[in-house]
């Protein structure tokens, strides 16, 4: 045999590229030859153009990753062969281009799908999810200003299991400066009303906790 291909199957190319990949018979790359096979949108730019959605075929080789003891004419031929056939893939390829926007457009749809059963769950969770209410949150930033000591902050809808895995999520509102106006949340600065604003739609399980470490009922 001068040469394999991998099998063209129009599911491969669901998200808008892919390859024909062909191992040549005298070298060692599983890839000597290839296919690109991709999407192409081109946008209507002027008024009177037509938005259209093309499939292309690209054909490229290396002549590189030669097998030492394979006869270098057959080698040459078996990379001929493996070239002309990658060339009268991609030529054809237009006829496959339905198949091709078909498989596109069934795995777009299937992310899309799954992108809104995320959306609900996340908005779900968020709903069932109590916020600190105005009356705490003033008490939160009494304390903050007099007291020192950080409210360690959780974002309405994330999990305790969540909060465990990333610890970015669970970050504290704290309040330093000569005269304790000044509320950071992080590095940055925010005004009291921001922070006010911050911390009502947040989460009401946050905890308030003195500099030492210590949780404060609040």
């Amino acid at each position: 045999m001068l040469f394999q291909s991998t099998a063209y199957n129009p599911a491969d190319f669901e998200t808008g590229y892919g390859y024909i990949n062909y191992a040549v018979e005298g070298f060692w790359s599983r890839d000597t030859v290839n296919v690109r096979i991709e999407r192409d949108r081109k946008w209507a730019r002027e008024e009177g153009d037509v938005s259209a959605v093309t499939w292309k075929a690209t054909v490229s080789w290396s002549s590189g990753g030669r097998e030492a003891d394979y006869d270098d004419v057959q080698a040459a031929r078996n990379h001929a062969a493996a070239v002309l056939h990658a060339a009268e893939f991609a030529a054809g390829i237009d006829d496959k281009a339905e198949e091709l926007e078909a498989a596109y457009q069934a795995y777009r749809a299937m992310v899309e799908e799954h992108q809104r059963a995320e959306r609900e769950a996340e908005d779900a969770a968020k709903a069932a999810d109590t916020p600190v209410s105005e009356s705490r949150a003033k008490l939160i930033l009494a304390y903050l200003k007099e007291c020192n000591g950080v409210f360690k902050l959780i974002p309405r809808g994330i999990s305790d299991e969540d909060l465990v895995a990333s610890k970015r999520k669970r970050r504290g509102v704290h309040c330093k400066g000569y005269d304790k106006r000044v509320f950071y949340f992080g590095d940055q600065r925010y005004s009291k009303n921001d922070i006010l604003d911050m911390i009502m739609q947040s989460s009401n399980r946050g905890q308030l906790m003195t500099p030492a470490g210590e949780i404060v009922s609040i």
